[in-house]
């Protein structure tokens, strides 16, 4: 009976890890502006947590003007999971089209039906790019060309920033700075606590105020820390896995290893 409940024990944690390694993206594979280099090579779909599932993968699209879904689920907007999960495309080209805010591409793609297909590529947001390569990539990434520098032409004080889009974002303004931004539907005043989730296992715990603020019919909830050393040594050893703001649990997806290397720039 101890063995048989020992196995089951051990299966439940398989099957909870492996759920926790499932993301439905792998920033190791997202290169940025450098989406040329992975031209004429095969792109393998990642797939999903379980949850996520339902909702099958956005930006796949059967003509190059992005019109019509490509695979399109019979509930959403959006392509159907069995129908993209694991499957191969080859990246047959790459074009670039104009948008107000920053770069976006359209990636034609080959599927294992030598069908044409069409994938909406932003370079900014690795999150939204669902694939790896089938073969090992070697790219040196430049992160620190990411971050924001300014200099005051009055005092000299140099001021860095990683994208502040993105839901986490580092600052050096004197001292280092954590912004943390996630969303919701509850109002709340005089809130504070925050926790951060690394992926040694570790937590750091603030006692930080959070403010809130009203966008597109959401609440923003945001926290802005100020790191010690001891934070800074960690934050640049191991990636921010999750966090939550006071009640609020952030409900975007996280690029931590990219974080990391954000906060490294800007430390130098």
């Amino acid at each position: 009976m101890k063995k048989y409940l020992s196995l089951v024990l051990f299966l439940i944690h398989g099957i909870l890890f492996c759920q926790n390694d499932i993301k439905g993206f792998n920033e190791r594979y997202f290169v940025g502006d450098e989406i040329g280099s992975l031209k004429g090579k095969t792109l393998v779909a990642l797939p999903k947590k379980d949850l996520e599932k339902e909702f099958g993968y956005s930006d796949f699209y059967e003509e190059f003007e992005l019109k019509n879904i490509y695979k399109k689920s019979s509930k959403y907007y959006s392509s159907n999971y069995d129908d993209i999960a694991n499957k191969k495309f080859l990246l047959s080209d790459v074009k670039k089209i104009d948008d107000l805010l920053y770069p976006k591409y359209i990636l034609t793609l080959i599927d294992e039906e030598d069908d044409y297909v069409y994938f909406k590529y932003d370079v900014k947001n690795p999150t939204l790019f669902p694939f790896i390569t089938e073969q090992p990539i070697e790219l040196t990434i430049d992160y620190c060309s990411k971050i924001d520098i300014k200099k005051d032409k009055f005092t000299n004080i140099i001021t860095k920033r990683s994208p502040a889009s993105d839901p986490v974002c580092f600052i050096k303004d004197g001292s280092y700075y954590l912004r943390l931004i996630t969303y919701g539907s509850t109002p709340v005043v005089d809130g504070n606590g925050v926790i951060i989730l690394l992926s040694n296992g570790k937590k750091i715990i603030k006692s930080t105020e959070i403010d809130v603020d009203v966008e597109d019919g959401k609440y923003e909830y945001r926290a802005f820390i100020r790191l010690n050393k001891s934070d800074i040594d960690l934050l640049s050893k191991y990636a921010i896995e999750d966090f939550k703001l006071y009640i609020f649990e952030n409900t975007q997806k996280l690029s931590g290893e990219i974080y990391k290397e954000y906060l490294k720039c800007i430390i130098k």
